[in-house]
């Protein structure tokens, strides 16, 4: 509607919107619209790519309709007789039975902190039981069941910048929080649970334990050069849920490793 009016109008509203700032960006108002549902705003965060985070103008910003509204109720039109206004009057044809959508973000990086730690919890208690019992496949299944996630996750991301022509799934910085190599490590500690069930005292691999370092120092990384001027993704949220339980993995495989390492006399 925005172009089929300024076409009829010979560009008219995109030369009083081109270069008008606004203070927002696509993610911003994508999270804004999508925060009630939880699955689709945490898919979609972890799907955008960089491009949606640079600032955008008036005129972009009116992929919306209701933004679009609000600009058309104030912009002035020139013609020969001077500035009028493009909409003289308006009237709601029929009222939406929705709440009215938010103007501000609520939802943050704190309730998938929540999420994580909460993970990594449900793991601990895991060890615990299976420590008391002299087994430890139950951390072992909680990390195996999170790394196919995780990895399938990445694996989603990979295929949208490499194979599609999605632009805003571009450059995203989510790679270094969720990728394949989780697949790598799934199928390691896999082996590792097969191994284990033949043999309650086989231990974890140095090459299990390597890829899950592996991918925690991915994430890692993808935490420490967020000051970079390069690396201006907003993904607290992502970082947040998946750092914190990246590095437990890591962690719970070493220490089941030398709990399992045989005592001296």
């Amino acid at each position: 509607m925005r172009d089929a009016l300024d076409m009829a109008l010979g560009g008219a509203i995109k030369r009083a919107s081109k270069g008008i700032p606004t203070s927002t960006t696509y993610r911003s108002h994508t999270s804004r619209l999508t925060q009630d549902d939880w699955g689709v705003f945490t898919g979609t965060m972890m799907g955008l790519g960089q491009p949606t985070d640079r600032p955008i103008d008036a005129w972009e910003e009116m992929f919306l309709p209701v933004r679009m509204m609000d600009r058309f109720r104030s912009l002035q039109i020139a013609t020969a007789t001077g500035n009028q206004p493009l909409v003289i009057d308006d009237a709601v044809a029929i009222q939406s039975s929705r709440p009215v959508e938010d103007s501000t973000i609520r939802r943050g990086w704190f309730g998938y902190l929540l999420i994580a730690l909460i993970i990594i919890a449900v793991g601990a208690v895991a060890y615990i039981v299976g420590a008391r019992r002299g087994r430890g496949s139950g951390v072992l299944a909680i990390a195996a069941l999170w790394s196919l996630i995780a990895g399938l996750g990445g694996t989603v991301l990979e295929f949208l910048w490499a194979f599609t022509d999605h632009l805003y799934s571009y450059r995203n910085e989510n790679l270094f929080q969720l990728n394949s190599v989780s697949l790598v490590l799934f199928i390691a500690l896999i082996v590792a649970m097969w191994k284990r069930r033949a043999n309650p005292a086989s231990g974890i691999s140095t090459t299990t334990i390597n890829i899950a370092l592996f991918v925690a120092g991915l994430s890692v990384l993808g935490f420490v050069i967020q000051p970079l001027p390069w690396f201006y993704q907003v993904n607290a949220d992502v970082i947040a849920l998946t750092l914190p339980v990246h590095v437990a993995v890591a962690v719970a495989l070493i220490v089941l490793s030398r709990s399992q390492m045989p005592k001296r006399a």
